[in-house]
């Protein structure tokens, strides 16, 4: 039993080590690639610094209004 258990340890170690080492070869690194990158890290900090903008800008009015309320 042992030794069933064993190969399929060394089936399952040998079938993920070819998986990895096959998908470098479609791992195609261009100049094109650096631009994805840059542009997604790009993305990846600017929408949710323009979100935080508009929703300052939505609501910066409204604590003026309520102060302005209370007072009467």
């Amino acid at each position: 039993m042992r030794w069933m258990l064993a190969l399929f340890m060394m089936l399952v170690a040998t079938t993920a080590q070819a998986a990895t080492l096959d998908s470098y070869r479609f791992f195609h690194v261009s100049l094109q690639t650096v631009w994805w990158i840059g542009i997604g890290i790009f993305v990846l900090v600017m929408v949710p610094l323009v979100v935080a903008a508009v929703l300052y800008w939505r609501y910066a009015g409204k604590r003026d209004e309520e102060e302005r309320d209370a007072r009467g």
